[in-house]
């Protein structure tokens, strides 16, 4: 039942590969009014390898040869032979199954006119609204594949006007999964108002990064926008953890209190009990009170700036004083130049703004920040030598 699947399969590879010499020995060197026509030839390739793989994928499934092994789905039977994950196998042999239902698609993917992108876009407007999704439909969209914006606008309008009018506008959703080498992978879908705020959000922050870089800011360099756009994701959640909604800057939110209470005697004891999840992530500090409920001691707690250190410091510094940062004082941290847990005081002379992003650096890269008589921060690479200051920090004051 294979034997003439695997013969094409063997003859497409042998174009594949004839195609992937004849591109190498293109670019080595490539002239540069030749540049696009490779990137195109280069395109071509690995759209028709994605069509291959769909249709192969989707021969599979139809064969039922997985069932045979002992495997409970196409996509497990293609995992344990290729190296594919399952669900990846399982979503191309899904696409495959309606491109076969799609005549201008399917045969616009095996000329490599179309490429992943394209097809998952297709096949989900067809799976969206079956019977709106016309031959007509699916020619006039396959025609405007070569512009990206076109098209795009072309999809969105078709899945509104397939879309049943009585039927509730699909939720925002955010899912995140462990990947198998570390971190998280994640899915998101935004309806459009959600969508227009994120955006929004995001935006204001990568605006805030991308102009530190044009100060100056060494840190940023080589760093991608989608990688600006993860971390002011992170820190829009970090700034939500750490301040209440009422005040300017109230870091440490998760401090809690073990609350312990003399009696007459002078015998103590602990005051009430604190949930198990309570202490998952925060930090614990002793609250001695007396027979009247009067505090006694308040043990090591001198690591949160008071409201009045904190006002200094922002009027001293004014924002992030990494060199090329303008971060305002709601995005900022209030650092321990000389670190708490190595004795530094919770003064004003020892602290500084930082935003989260420098924040964050400056102890993973193990670097240090000494203020001068004048309060000024100079940046202190782990090799000894030093970053200049920050030209927007604030002179030292006079009189």
């Amino acid at each position: 039942m294979l034997a003439p699947m695997k013969e094409a399969v063997g003859t497409a590879f042998e174009k594949v590969q004839l195609a992937l010499r004849e591109l190498a020995e293109l670019c080595a060197p490539v002239p540069a009014d030749e540049l696009a026509e490779v990137a195109a030839t280069a395109q071509t390739i690995c759209n028709i390898a994605e069509a291959l793989r769909r249709l192969t994928f989707d021969q599979v499934s139809r064969s039922g040869c997985w069932e045979d092994d002992g495997f409970r789905s196409a996509g497990r039977w293609l995992a344990q032979h290729t190296g594919a994950p399952a669900g990846t196998a399982s979503v191309a042999c899904r696409q495959a199954a309606a491109l076969r239902s799609m005549p201008h698609s399917h045969a616009a993917a095996i000329e490599g006119a179309l490429h992943a992108g394209h097809i998952e876009a297709l096949t989900a407007c067809r799976r969206a609204a079956p019977d709106a999704y016309t031959s007509e439909v699916d020619e006039r969209l396959v025609a405007l594949a070569g512009d990206a914006a076109a098209f795009r606008a072309a999809v969105v309008a078709f899945r509104r006007d397939a879309s049943d009018p009585h039927r509730p506008p699909r939720a925002s959703t955010f899912s995140l999964s462990e990947r198998p080498g570390g971190g998280q992978r994640g899915s998101l879908h935004l309806d459009d108002e959600d969508a227009a705020i994120v955006h929004a959000a995001l935006d204001r922050r990568i605006a805030h990064r991308l102009r530190a870089k044009r100060n100056g800011d060494s840190t940023l360099d080589g760093a991608t926008i989608a990688q600006l756009r993860a971390q002011a994701l992170v820190d829009l959640c970090d700034a939500d953890l750490r301040r209440d909604p009422d005040r300017r800057r109230a870091p440490d939110r998760h401090r809690i209190a073990v609350m312990l209470q003399a009696d007459a005697e002078g015998n103590i004891a602990p005051v009430g009990h604190l949930p198990a999840a309570s202490t998952c992530d925060a930090e614990l500090f002793r609250l001695v009170l007396g027979a009247e409920g009067e505090v006694l001691d308040v043990g090591r707690a001198t690591r949160t700036w008071s409201a009045a250190q904190a006002d200094g410091i922002i009027r001293r510094d004014g924002h992030c004083v990494f060199p090329g940062c303008d971060a305002p004082p709601g995005w900022c941290d209030i650092h321990h130049c000389h670190e708490w847990e190595a004795g530094g005081a919770t003064d004003i002379g020892n602290g500084t703004l930082l935003c989260r992003w420098h924040h964050t650096f400056v102890h993973r890269r193990r670097w240090r920040i000494e203020l001068d008589q004048h309060q000024r921060p100079t940046f202190i690479r782990p090799d000894g030598s030093t970053l200049g200051r920050n030209r927007r920090c604030c002179a030292p004051s006079r009189g």
